[in-house]
């Protein structure tokens, strides 16, 4: 079918986990929860060993407008620029704001915290086929292609929590 039209050209924009400042402070993002759980003290005693490809908002607009004035864009772009471990993120976040939050210093073992893992919504199952393995993203084809130059992502992760707090959605503490 897709070989039978030519009206149209397809772009696939596929962004990590997107962290950064929001517009708006309605979101029920995932990575809204995750930063939740970070400064209500649900990772104080640790998180678990996993790691995510974390690409800031402003990124994923760019590349959003990118592909669609680049008369040359065509198929997919992974777009992410980085990968933190949850403990990564959590000393991202104290090296920011101290420790006047209640951020994660320690990672869980594994088998640990597949004991414990369905009290956080996750499957034994999923414990032990997705944690414990770094992951990285090559996304060199829209950086060449489509121009992208990434913010940095411990720095998105700390304005994301920065907008947490002023938007009340985290509770600030002196």
């Amino acid at each position: 079918m897709a070989e039978q039209q030519n009206r149209w050209s397809l772009v696939c924009i596929n962004p990590a986990l997107v962290m950064g400042p929001s517009l708006t402070d309605a979101s029920q993002s995932g990575s809204i929860e995750v930063l939740q759980q970070f400064g209500n003290g649900t990772t104080l005693f640790g998180v678990p060993p996993m790691w995510n490809g974390i690409v800031d908002v402003r990124d994923v607009a760019d590349a959003h407008v990118a592909a669609a004035l680049n008369p040359k864009a065509q198929g997919r772009y992974i777009i992410c620029g980085g990968t933190l471990s949850l403990l990564e993120m959590g000393q991202a976040l104290t090296k920011k704001f101290g420790y006047r939050y209640p951020f994660p210093h320690f990672t869980v073992p594994k088998t640990a915290f597949s004991l414990v893992a369905p009290i956080f919504g996750h499957s034994r199952q999923f414990v032990k086929l997705n944690m414990g393995y770094p992951i990285y993203f090559n996304s060199q084809r829209s950086v060449n292609e489509l121009g992208i130059q990434y913010h940095d992502i411990r720095e998105s992760v700390c304005e994301h929590f920065q907008q947490l707090l002023d938007d009340g959605i985290v509770k600030k503490y002196i």
